[in-house]
């Protein structure tokens, strides 16, 4: 069955002004992937860690369109610049 669950996420304001904002949100191996118009946040609901990817971290651009999440790396698409793969911690 299909459950609904309301998750609310208060990023200290200085994350939320650096990330710009949320163009969409995925969730893969436990953690919550948010596009945003100034790159890719990382959040983890469990620890609350955070982490974010820019075009520092090996994207192509910062305003991210689509993105798949695999144990080693992700792969973010940008209608700006292409594909890049930029590997996980």
């Amino acid at each position: 069955s299909n459950q609904e669950v309301a998750i609310n996420i208060n990023f200290p304001k200085s994350e939320s002004d650096e990330y710009g904002y949320v163009k969409g949100v995925t969730y893969s191996l436990g953690d919550l992937w948010f596009l945003t118009s100034n790159g890719i946040l990382r959040y983890n609901p469990v620890t609350q860690v955070q982490k974010g990817y820019t075009v520092k971290d090996g994207l192509v651009a910062n305003e991210v369109d689509s993105l798949i999440v695999t144990k080693n790396a992700l792969w973010a698409t940008s209608h700006w610049a292409g594909l890049a793969k930029v590997p996980l911690d």
